[in-house]
């Protein structure tokens, strides 16, 4: 359904769907993930992607190098370079510990 409705255009009813699964004890993959970041990224709601792409990584999942670099020009475009930098560095933590773990 969250893809459903992204593919929609209905970002807002896909979150309100992410929430109630969560809720529910259902976690989301690397697919819900970025099927979700990159319809809030097309919204330029770049705040929102960045959150749910911090929830991604705090789960240990490595977003795909598409999504992140499409995110990561929305947020060149809008000046945040320093987000850029931050959210490479955490990937590049992420990485690591995948590649030592």
């Amino acid at each position: 359904m969250v893809r459903m409705f992204c593919n929609e255009g209905r970002v807002d009813m896909a979150i309100g769907v992410w929430e109630e699964m969560k809720g529910e004890g259902v976690l989301p993959g690397m697919h819900m993930f970025s099927t979700l970041i990159d319809s809030l990224c097309r919204e330029k709601k770049l705040q929102d992607c960045c959150m749910y792409l911090e929830e991604m990584m705090d789960m240990g999942i490595r977003p795909p190098g598409l999504m992140f670099n499409r995110l990561k020009k929305a947020l060149v475009d809008e000046g945040k370079e320093d987000v850029v930098i931050m959210l490479t560095r955490r990937l590049e933590k992420l990485k690591t510990l995948l590649v030592v773990s």
